[in-house]
């Protein structure tokens, strides 16, 4: 047991430690919650008290094929992941109604699958609140929910993007579709309350200009992949979790990009693919030069990470990358998992340096570390960066 107290807000002068002290609870930790006083003092005290992590907890953190696959629901408040989630899970484990905001909380709970190929494969499911814009967060509860469900991304292994089959695409749908972007996570689209559409088209003349259900799901698609442009190649599936329709469809995707996640790409299609798509479409001219590419190798996989031996770095603009990164999804079938490259430009010289003098940095580089910079190690973390959009 630790002792803390907490509205220490100013130096340990004005707080009485004496009395603290005759508690008999050892040595006092003054902390203040409103200033952030003291936090790094109680979270090393708490760790020193619980002690190196256990050999077998260590073990259990690494992840493997038998463990289950972690999915999440992510999307506006009131879309029907609630639903989806009590549909999955066939029961109502979860809270339903039409008032927005219903669920607080990030929900997390374990159930099984059987596949199209008959195995059982198991699931963990995370239910969270619907995301809302950062400066639309009216409560401190609203606050936490929001923290709750990027936390739950990040955990996850495969993300539910969930829309609603009658609103269309919203500027809220782009910002969260980014918290995923952002985390690196495959993404799955999923278009709920599609019974509403295919009951419109049958009893109430469907929704104007749309011709019938074909001609609107089409337009709608388009419309979809024209905001999410950040998103080359996701799935993209029509369900109802008020009927079931097209339920299953989106734990099949799931398993589908969780076993595509471990593809090794081989360098020499890769760097076939990365020819013919700069052939086919040049970079732009940024500052009289294009950008080059060299050499490419895949150095890690969820995600996808391509390190590109290139001319100059700062040359890659945002839109070209993204032609990149689709390219790749389209040529290799990644849909849904995200690609990100790790750019190595060549050795910029000092002002004032000759030729010579880079030739012969170079040269030294070379006799330092002889062996090749592509030959990285699987699993190195590297330091990439992707744009995303924010709320």
């Amino acid at each position: 047991m630790r002792l803390v107290i907490n509205k220490a807000d100013f130096d340990d002068t004005k707080v009485d430690l004496a009395a603290a002290f005759r508690l008999g609870l050892g040595e006092p930790l003054p902390v203040s919650a409103e200033h952030g006083t003291g936090e790094t003092e109680l979270r090393n005290a708490i760790l020193a008290a619980l002690g190196p992590l256990p050999a077998e907890a260590a073990a259990s953190a690494t992840k493997t094929a038998a463990d289950p696959l972690c999915v999440c629901f992510i999307g506006r408040p009131n879309v029907g992941k609630s639903s989806l989630s009590n549909r999955l899970l066939q029961s109502d484990r979860l809270i339903v109604s039409p008032t927005p905001g219903t669920t607080r909380d990030s929900v997390e709970l374990p159930f099984d699958f059987r596949g199209r190929d008959g195995n059982l494969y198991p699931f963990r499911l995370i239910d969270t609140a619907g995301l809302k814009a950062a400066t639309k967060l009216a409560t401190p509860v609203e606050y936490f929910s929001r923290l709750r469900s990027l936390d739950a991304i990040r955990k996850t292994d495969v993300v539910f993007l969930v829309l609603d089959g009658v609103d269309g695409v919203t500027q809220q749908d782009k910002a969260i579709a980014g918290e995923a972007i952002k985390e690196r996570k495959p993404i799955v689209v999923v278009v709920n309350k599609w019974d509403l559409v295919r009951q419109a088209f049958k009893s109430d003349g469907g929704f104007a200009p749309y011709k019938n259900e074909r001609d609107y799901r089409e337009k709608y698609e388009h419309a979809l992949f024209e905001r999410l442009y950040f998103t080359p190649g996701a799935p993209l599936i029509f369900v109802s979790a008020m009927s079931g329709y097209e339920v299953d469809r989106m734990l099949n995707s799931a398993v589908k990009l969780n076993r595509m996640l471990d593809l090794k790409l081989t360098t020499a299609r890769l760097n076939k693919v990365l020819g013919y798509l700069t052939e086919r479409t040049p970079p732009p001219s940024v500052g009289g030069k294009r950008f080059r590419i060299y050499y490419a190798t895949q150095t890690g996989n969820r995600p996808f990470r391509i390190k590109l031996f290139c001319n100059r770095e700062e040359q890659l603009t945002e839109s070209y990358r993204r032609y990149l990164e689709a390219g790749l999804v389209d040529e290799f079938g990644l849909n849904g998992c995200p690609v990100y490259f790790d750019l190595v430009g060549k050795e910029k010289p000092e002002p004032g340096m000759s030729f010579t003098a880079l030739r012969e940095s170079q040269e030294k580089a070379r006799r330092v570390a002889p062996a090749p910079k592509w030959r990285s190690r699987e699993g190195t973390e590297e330091n990439l960066h992707h744009e995303t959009i924010e709320d």
